[in-house]
């Protein structure tokens, strides 16, 4: 955001291929010749690097209740005076709720991969009556 700012963070730096620098900082410098340094060969490039990083890692702990079903059915006593035998009532929820890293900032947990990150899976709700005569 303002010069100097690269000192005080811990997210790498990767230039855009039209930046004036890219070739001269796109290997890692842990890919120059074992003559001119004693470091180990630990990356290609910087995209290497950043993939290589933890910045990216987040917790994979999460807790889902994926479908919730609760079901009443009335007393027969209340029934007595109306023209109903059986009367049930039913509420079925579907991806209730999922907790998860907050890092994740509501993608969906069990997404495969993260190419595209998907939001979660929003919240569904049934309301059912059953009348028997």
């Amino acid at each position: 955001m303002a010069p100097g700012d690269e000192k005080n963070t811990n997210i790498p730096a990767i230039l855009s291929p039209s930046n004036p620098d890219y070739n001269t900082y796109y290997s890692h410098f842990s890919t120059l010749s074992a003559q001119l340094t004693s470091i180990e060969k630990f990356a290609n490039s910087v995209w290497d690097m950043y993939d290589k990083s933890d910045l990216r890692v987040v917790s994979g702990n999460y807790l889902k209740c994926s479908s919730l079903s609760l079901r009443y059915t009335l007393n027969s006593e209340w029934l007595k005076k109306t023209p109903f035998s059986n009367v049930q009532l039913s509420l079925n929820t579907m991806n209730l709720f999922t907790w998860s890293a907050k890092a994740l900032k509501g993608q969906d947990p069990s997404q495969a991969g993260f190419a595209k990150p998907n939001l979660s899976v929003r919240p569904s709700y049934t309301f059912q009556l059953n009348v028997s005569f």
